[in-house]
């Protein structure tokens, strides 16, 4: 008796699925896409201005402020405690931004997967 012999017995039916329902089951998993089109493209949409936004201030706006504060006569020191406090605030806020969106997204795929599986437990 081998190892995997209590898994030999699985029905034929089961081992390999018919092209119809491998067709049915890609045509639903499509129209399931193109239904979600608008959810999916909205979470892109809104990671890629994330990106964008953590750029600009990373690239941009930050020394502009350094600028800024130079431009005032604000004291070294001071200038760079701020300018510190300032970037771990706009990390931190970056970061959750991301978790929000990568939870929602996480959430619409749960949603998706259920879906698909409810219409292979439905055919099998």
């Amino acid at each position: 008796m081998g190892a995997f012999d209590n898994f030999s017995d699985v029905p034929t039916k089961k081992q390999e699925p018919s092209l119809q329902k491998l067709y049915d089951y890609q045509k639903f998993y499509m129209e399931l896409v193109e239904s979600h089109k608008e959810e999916i493209d909205f979470i892109e949409e809104k990671l890629k201005d994330l990106r964008s936004e953590q750029v600009a201030f990373f690239d941009t706006k930050l020394s502009e402020i350094s600028k800024k504060l130079d431009e005032e006569s604000i004291d070294t020191v001071s200038k760079t405690e701020w300018l510190k406090h300032l970037e771990e605030n706009m990390q931190k806020s970056f970061e959750f931004s991301e978790r929000l969106l990568n939870d929602f997204a996480i959430m619409k795929i749960d949603e998706f997967k259920k879906k698909a599986e409810k219409l292979v437990f439905e055919r099998v």
